[in-house]
């Protein structure tokens, strides 16, 4: 029965969410697993430089693995230009870093090798590749609790409609907490929400995060994001061993330089924090690879919607006053 009166809720959002046509899952690696039940994947072949929520959701549904090398423009290495195959049922997972692999170039590989995932967790406004499955993830851009997307032509509105909602309403502490405080204070409620969701069921998007996600002007946090990474490029961009395209709505500025670990380390104690992606690499993969290179050294610098053009400059001041200490 619905309910009429009484204390009020959240105001309900009503514009347009970017990737409305996509199925709405709780995170992107049950969108992965989501994929592979509807597609009956048994086999891929997954990049060696990834996050390892990607290995484990595959070895979770057994799939057999095989790992493959990016070259230095962040592209699957030689897939194009060789004659690289498939084996028979076997996927291709592709990870579209920074937002770096033009639509051209996927579109290639979709034609070439067919049976090709697109995680586009780092290209949130980059546009879906034609009739090809790609993922996005929500909370990599915004700031909700829970959501990320899939497309699929694979049609999955049975199956999809059985699932039920994430709820998220106890776990947005660090949300909320940082919204009237600092980061620091909510930090390990911050990493409560990670762990919670690395474990989670796959679910619909929580109602709360897709509300959220319908007051959100996009053209102007994609700009806003664009400005502040060609910023960070005019500045430091000779000195950055990364040839990088800044595009609408970019993820992060990747700069890759020496003494990247003791200057990220140096820069918290300023209240910059910088990501590291992703410290299982540094585990995994051989010290003198491209891949260890990309965990080890490259400072994700901060980009997006809630900075602008004098907090680049602000940043950009730190970071070379700290790389002048070295």
């Amino acid at each position: 029965m619905k309910e009429i009166g009484g204390y009020f809720e959240l105001e309900v959002n009503n514009l347009d969410m970017l990737h409305k046509e996509a199925y709405a899952f709780n995170t992107g690696s049950n969108c992965l697993a989501f994929l592979i039940n509807a597609r009956h994947i048994k086999k891929i072949r997954i990049p060696i430089y990834a996050c390892s929520s990607i290995k484990a959701t595959c070895k979770k549904y057994g799939l057999a693995i095989k790992e493959y090398r990016i070259d230095n423009k962040l592209r699957p290495a030689n897939y194009l230009e060789e004659d690289m195959k498939l084996e028979s049922e076997e996927w291709l997972y592709v990870i579209n870093y920074y937002g770096q692999l033009e639509e051209d170039y996927l579109y290639k590989l979709k034609k070439k090798y067919d049976r090709v995932i697109i995680d586009n967790v780092q290209a949130y406004y980059q546009k879906r590749t034609e009739n090809c499955d790609c993922i996005y993830s929500a909370r990599k851009f915004f700031g909700v609790a829970d959501g990320a997307f899939l497309y699929t032509d694979v049609d999955l509105k049975e199956e999809y409609e059985k699932l039920e909602y994430e709820e998220v309403r106890e776990n947005m502490s660090h949300l909320l907490g940082r919204f009237e405080n600092s980061a620091k204070i909510f930090f390990e409620d911050f990493r409560h929400n990670e762990e919670k969701l690395a474990k989670a069921d796959i679910k619909k998007m929580s109602l709360i995060s897709k509300n959220l996600l319908k007051g959100i002007d996009y053209e102007n946090v994609g700009r806003k994001r664009q400005d502040n990474a060609r910023f960070l490029q005019e500045k430091l961009g000779k000195i950055n061993e990364l040839d990088i395209v800044v595009g609408l709505g970019a993820f992060s500025y990747p700069l890759m330089i020496k003494d990247a670990e003791k200057l990220r380390d140096r820069l918290i104690f300023k209240n910059i924090y910088l990501p590291l992606l992703w410290p299982n690499v540094l585990v995994e993969a051989s010290e003198d690879s491209f891949e260890y290179k990309m965990a080890d050294s490259v400072l994700n610098l901060v980009c997006d919607q809630r900075y602008d053009l004098e907090d680049m400059k602000y940043m950009c001041e730190l970071l070379m006053g700290e790389m002048g200490d070295l």
